[in-house]
């Protein structure tokens, strides 16, 4: 029998790994691109995006091939994801982990998000 050693709270927000981060879709990601000027520049590679929302890098091309977070793409074409980017990133993991909603439920949902956000008369 293995005891199974559980990080601490502290471990876990350094991490990013805890249940609340889920339950919260991100908020350091969330909080922290509000606190700054939210950005549309792409700047973060895959890789890095990936661990900033909690993610592996594979659901990310998934989400880029589906539609749901289309990043820039480079000359190379790589993908570099903004602030924004990482923000929509953090819903769609609250959306998917937390509410237990399926792809296409997170499609929908973003896209109704979007149209309520947006100025009326466009």
């Amino acid at each position: 029998m293995r005891d199974e050693v559980q990080p601490t709270n502290e471990q876990a927000s350094q991490t990013g790994n805890s249940k609340a981060d889920a339950e919260s879709g991100g908020e350091d990601a969330r909080s922290n691109a509000r606190s700054a000027h939210v950005s549309d520049d792409p700047v973060y590679v895959i890789s890095v995006a990936a661990k900033l929302v909690g993610m592996p890098a594979w659901t990310l091309r998934v989400l880029d091939e589906q539609a749901i977070v289309s990043p820039k793409r480079t000359d190379k074409n790589r993908r570099l994801y903004s602030d924004r980017d990482l923000i929509r990133l953090a819903r769609v993991r609250a959306l998917t982990e937390v509410d237990g909603v399926n792809m296409n439920g997170v499609r929908l949902i973003l896209m109704l998000e979007e149209e309520r956000q947006s100025p009326k008369g466009e």
